[in-house]
């Protein structure tokens, strides 16, 4: 999009701006309309360089190259030279010129109002003409005072967002307060001029090497980089302008889209006032928190014509890595989370009470040890750290617990510790079926919050409250919102191996938040970081009802139906897991006329990430209605089945890692009245990926033994998981 550069000329200089509304009401109309006199280029430019612009004239970019009349000095503001018949300002990209015959004219040669040429030389600014409102003093769109109704509606839309400028539209009419087209260009321009956000372009064009250098351009939503920029021709500012390639699905950000970020603020401590008002010793007053305002880099400058700049922050120094204990069994640090060090703001209230009443904030939750050790030291990491210090890093946790360990009620202690004091939550998850499992349980736990649930699709667009659980994808709406983000399956598809995301969900970090990792199989480069104590980790190595893990066995693939049949003959239910879709119906036909005489074939399915009737077979499955179900690994992630056998035919196909065998396993053993379930990975050799899986599980059941959470020696149960076939696969 094209807008004006506008000038509000006041007593002490001028002041410069980009003008997202062409009527100019809310600026002409801000500060009651007297004290300032507005002028505008001639003509209108990309927004981009309209923002540059405004940076250079302003003085924030290099040297300024203007002096004041009759004094010699340099003063901050037009960075610029002659060149012939064109005026260049330095450090925009592609140079932007006034043509020389522009400048001058009206009232003297540099366009200044008579009276006012003293000030500067003349030739150091643009053509300027004065600015005439299009709309009536009248309009019922005027400039809204700041606390109004509107603006304090807006501000608390604002907190925390990242939004383009068709997103802020739909905000705004969410809202109330626009109805018409285009009047979004009116509050935005407002909500900039009263300090509620800041603007931005969508993708951020600068040269590394100077003026001379090549043009890079960096995409501020998604911090996708030159790989993912397209550049073409833009019909909204008329130029070759990039645009990202890889957020496109949530929205087309090019270099001339306004992107609006507001900052977020912190709220009252709620605990420490409960504490108050009960009687106990009087706690310090906490100052309120000043705004939080992202971080910034060379390539992505902040936004601050609009309002005062911001103090820099204090370079950040580099943190020693904390040296392992050796007297743990999983290699983590000395004084990592699970330490009893912790302590917490010293304003509020001490550590040992408000981990207390985190545990005992959710009515009717019953953990187990291992379950409560482990909300324990999630709980003493976040209330460790102090969200929105100034130059503070993302906090990084793992929760490394076994399938079926029950990960979501070991977040309610952390959620509760965190709204405790006032911070905002995010719960995140790769897939949406996760959200629209977990937002009711979440919002029963929680009654008195306000929880929202926002995916693709979903009713609410706009939501508003303390906790969000979201979809991955729906991150890339926020930033530096969250006190605490919990991230649950952080190995999952599409959140795994998806850069854009794990960027989006940093991004929604506030400075010093607490980033809570949740999952049963962590990547490769997290287990080191583990191993190397470089990153706090608490482990849940047995399930809720504290009996082993089933420790899967191997056997020949045409052993399959003996083993189907057995597991029908016990009253139990199967998953027959295939790496491809292609085999799902072959192997069904298959199985239904080996299992003729077994089981009846109409209890007998297939489903697949294509199959439209998925749910509707997952649901038959759970009713007991389909005795064994074939699948792809869309089925090896959040569908419990009381008693289930787990069959992998082709384990030792490339598709199949170590993670996944892992997560197929899980379906086994998951209630307390069938914890011994079989699991058999059905292959013609034993690989690499599959000795990991079963080593995996051999060492959280070790743990589980050696730390006193197992009611039953582990010994019985290796002698219940070998099952028939061939023996397990030795480490």
């Amino acid at each position: 999009m094209k807008v004006y550069l506008l000038a509000a000329e006041r007593p002490g200089g001028r002041r410069w701006r980009a003008a997202l509304d062409p009527s100019f009401r809310a600026d002409a109309a801000h500060g009651g309309g007297r004290s300032a006199r507005l002028w505008r280029s001639l003509d209108p430019l990309p927004l981009g360089r309209a923002l540059a612009a405004a940076d250079v004239l302003n003085g924030r970019n290099g040297q300024a190259r203007r002096t004041v009349a009759g004094s010699g000095r340099r003063a901050g503001g037009f960075a610029g030279r002659w060149k012939r018949r064109s005026w260049r300002i330095d450090g925009l990209a592609g140079g932007w010129k006034w043509p020389a015959r522009r400048i001058g004219g009206q009232n003297g040669r540099s366009g200044r109002p008579a009276g006012r040429t003293g000030v500067w030389r003349e030739r150091d600014e643009p053509f300027l003409v004065p600015v005439v409102q299009t709309a009536p003093a009248d309009s019922e769109a005027q400039a809204a005072p700041a606390g109004s109704d509107a603006l304090d509606r807006l501000a608390a839309a604002m907190e925390g967002r990242s939004l383009l400028a068709e997103e802020f539209d739909s905000l705004v009419r969410s809202l109330g307060i626009a109805k018409e087209d285009g009047e979004w260009r009116y509050w935005a321009q407002l909500g900039l001029l009263y300090g509620l956000f800041e603007l931005r372009t969508g993708v951020a064009v600068f040269r590394p090497f100077g003026r001379f250098g090549r043009e890079r351009a960096v995409c501020r939503r998604c911090g996708a980089d030159e790989r993912w920029i397209r550049r073409t021709p833009c019909a909204s500012c008329g130029e070759r302008c990039p645009y990202c390639e890889r957020c496109l699905a949530m929205g087309r950000a090019r270099a001339c889209t306004p992107l609006f970020v507001g900052p977020a603020r912190r709220r009252p401590d709620r605990h420490a006032e409960r504490l108050e008002r009960s009687g106990s010793p009087a706690q310090t007053a906490r100052a309120p928190d000043r705004p939080v305002w992202p971080e910034r880099g060379p390539d992505m400058p902040g936004r601050t014509a609009y309002g005062p700049m911001p103090a820099r922050r204090p370079a950040r120094q580099p943190e020693r890595p904390e040296q392992p204990d050796r007297a743990q069994p999983d290699g983590q640090a000395r004084r990592s989370a699970l330490g009893s060090g912790v302590q917490t703001d010293p304003c509020g209230p001490s550590a040992a009470d408000a981990e207390q009443a985190a545990m005992a904030a959710v009515f009717g939750l019953s953990l187990s040890p291992a379950q409560e050790a482990a909300a324990r030291a999630g709980v003493r990491f976040v209330l460790a750290g102090r969200p929105g210090a100034p130059g503070a890093g993302i906090r990084p946790f793992l929760i490394w617990a076994v399938t079926g360990a029950g990960k979501t009620e070991m977040m309610f202690p952390l959620i509760a510790a965190e709204r405790a004091r006032g911070g905002r939550v995010a719960v995140a998850t790769p897939r949406r079926d996760v959200v629209l499992e977990l937002a009711p349980r979440i919002a029963a736990a929680f009654p008195d919050e306000e929880t929202a649930a926002l995916y693709g699709g979903s009713g609410r667009r706009w939501p508003a409250g303390g906790i969000l659980v979201a979809t991955c994808h729906q991150l890339l709406r926020f930033e530096a919102a969250f006190d605490l983000v919990v991230l649950d399956e952080v190995d999952a598809f599409p959140y795994h191996g998806d850069p854009m995301l794990a960027f989006a969900a940093r991004k929604a970090c506030r400075p010093g938040a607490a980033f809570v990792m949740l999952t049963a199989t962590p990547p490769p480069a997290l287990q080191r970081a583990v191993r190397r104590g470089r990153l706090a980790c608490a482990k849940v190595p047995v399930r809720y009802h504290r009996h082993p893990l089933p420790v899967p066995s191997v056997a020949r693939p045409a052993k399959l139906a003996a083993l189907l049949a057995e597991t029908v003959r016990r009253g139990a239910q199967a998953f027959v897991f295939v790496p491809r879709i292609s085999r799902l119906e072959p192997e069904l036909a298959r199985l239904r006329r080996e299992l003729a005489g077994v089981l009846p074939p109409g209890r007998m399915d297939a489903a697949s990430s294509r199959d439209p009737l998925r749910e509707e077979k997952v649901r038959r499955l759970r009713s007991g209605d389909i005795r064994i179900l074939l699948a792809t690994t869309i089925l090896e992630r959040g569908v419990t089945i009381p008693r289930a056998d787990v069959y992998v035919l082709d384990a030792d196909h490339r598709l199949f890692d170590a993670a996944a065998l892992v997560q197929m396993a899980g379906r086994a053993g998951r209630s307390a009245e069938d914890p011994a379930g079989r699991v058999v990975f059905l292959s013609r050799r034993r690989t690499r990926e599959m000795r990991r899986a079963i080593r995996q599980i051999r060492d959280m059941n070790r743990l589980a033994e050696r730390l006193g959470w197992l009611a039953k020696p582990a010994a019985s149960a290796k002698r219940r998981a070998g099952g028939r076939g061939r023996a397990p696969c030795r480490e």
